[in-house]
């Protein structure tokens, strides 16, 4: 497993060694905000780019803390057995949300320098871009969700669904794959479909579908338990 905590502290920090090597490079005002539809509304000094990486950080320590944490709602040897697989789940998960905040860090920079340069092309897509983007991290948790054992942190955490282990496992077989249905398609839609607030909506519609319908689903999963 350390490969795996390589690469989680590799993309952990990765984001602050780009910044600073970019940075002298960067003109000194860059747009440090946008709106919905991709448009710079706010411009600021260059070192400002310095605060994501610092989020990522902050992030990243809080995904390891939080695969030290032990399971909740088992017996203390159970907890025991299954720490070393969450603690493994968790840093994916963790290698999975750390690449999208990369992702997102080096298109900002990206962003932020040809837009600052009004003799460059045109930018590219904002919202098309971080949504694309979106959707290969939402396969690539999805993919996990079904492994996770009961915890406190990550996963389809609802009432019902940490009610017992059974609709904990049921909860997370059904979010994940609703989370993978949702990647796909968020990534063919504004692929090839929709195009700036058009994909913004149409991905904030399917995640916020997405995440109602499994939460509706953990009830029943819990119901049908109770019906065992």
């Amino acid at each position: 497993m350390k490969w795996m905590h390589r690469i989680f502290y590799a993309l952990m920090f990765l984001p602050l060694v780009v910044t600073l090597i970019v940075l002298p490079v960067l003109p000194d005002r860059v747009p440090m905000h946008y709106n919905i539809r991709g448009e710079v509304d706010r411009w600021g000094s260059k070192y400002e780019n310095l605060i994501f990486p610092a989020v990522v950080i902050a992030t990243g320590l809080v995904l390891k803390s939080a695969s030290k944490m032990p399971s909740s709602g088992m017996p203390s040897r159970k907890r025991d057995h299954d720490r070393d697989s969450q603690e493994r789940l968790t840093i994916l998960v963790g290698i999975f949300t750390l690449l999208l905040f990369n992702g997102m860090t080096y298109f900002f920079l990206y962003l932020g320098y040809v837009r600052a340069k009004p003799d460059l092309t045109q930018a590219m897509d904002l919202n098309k871009t971080l949504f694309i983007i979106l959707g290969f991290i939402l396969i690539g948790i999805g993919s996990i969700m079904p492994r996770l054992k009961m915890n406190s942190l990550i996963g389809l955490r609802t009432t019902w669904s940490m009610a017992n282990e059974r609709a904990w496992s049921l909860s997370q077989r059904f979010g994940g794959t609703a989370m993978i249905l949702t990647g796909i398609l968020i990534i063919i839609g504004c692929a090839f479909i929709f195009e700036g607030i058009s994909c913004f909506f149409f991905g904030m519609g399917l995640l916020l579908l997405s995440g109602l319908v499994s939460v509706i689903y953990s009830y029943f999963a819990y119901k049908k338990t109770q019906n065992m």
